[in-house]
């Protein structure tokens, strides 16, 4: 599936986040980061996006500028660093993938979904529906990523609740309604956490196999009442039944 395309003049395009994420039975969604020419800057850009996608790669197609991640110093910075991220969170993945694999049965449950639109988790706010540049990683992990050429801030929505910024722990109280503008520079995507969460995580490595050799590491992002609560599902990661 390849729905989205970089032209190196133009923004990007996300393409309908939201409505894409409805087919719910194709939890390996695919949305090539880069498909024709693009730019420095954009190629950067859509990595940040990418790197949280559930299958993620870098691709292009025959006649195209050559768009490798390691091409400019400055993409190939980013992309170590949201893969980085990305790799750090696969314990997180894992088990939203066992979630969804258990509630195959049943479509409308959000568990059923890897990545979701926001109004999957907050179906009673109606400013959600709408939202095609942002998504979450499952319930706890919110992207909104920049999607236009040459912007170094981002607007960007908080659902009824408290968030955390990924990287410095800041607290956004969300209100509903009002969306918050964000700095965004050229190095920087936007990651908030969904406060009540408890978040597994390990170390970044270049396989999963020793990434799975690490120690496990909780992020607790506390809610208004000061509680939190998460889950993990290991198996040994090689058996085709689960062991």
């Amino acid at each position: 599936m390849s729905p989205t395309s970089v032209s190196g003049n133009s923004s990007i395009h996300l393409f309908f986040i939201n409505r894409l994420l409805l087919f719910v039975c194709l939890q390996f969604i695919l949305c090539d980061i880069h498909l024709v020419n693009t730019t420095e800057e954009l190629c950067g850009r859509w990595i940040q996006i990418g790197a949280f996608y559930t299958f993620s790669r870098d691709h292009t197609e025959k006649g195209t500028l050559s768009q490798e991640l390691y091409r400019w110093d400055s993409v190939a910075a980013i992309a170590r660093k949201v893969l980085s991220i990305r790799y750090s969170l696969l314990p997180y993945y894992y088990t939203l993938f066992y979630k969804a694999h258990r509630e195959v049965s049943n479509l409308n449950a959000p568990s059923a979904t890897v990545l979701r639109p926001l109004f999957f988790e907050f179906p009673d706010d109606p400013s959600t529906y709408p939202i095609d540049r942002q998504f979450l990683v499952g319930s706890a992990v919110m992207i909104s990523p920049v999607l236009e050429q040459g912007a170094t801030s981002v607007k960007a929505y908080f659902p009824q609740g408290v968030w955390y910024d990924f990287y410095n722990q800041t607290i956004f109280t969300g209100k509903g309604k009002v969306s918050k503008t964000l700095p965004a520079p050229f190095d920087h995507v936007p990651i908030h956490l969904r406060g009540g969460s408890v978040i597994p995580m390990q170390a970044a490595a270049n396989t999963t196999v020793s990434g799975r050799k690490t120690n496990f590491t909780l992020l607790v992002a506390l809610n208004s009442s000061e509680s939190a609560s998460g889950d993990v599902y290991v198996d040994d990661g090689v058996s085709l039944q689960p062991n």
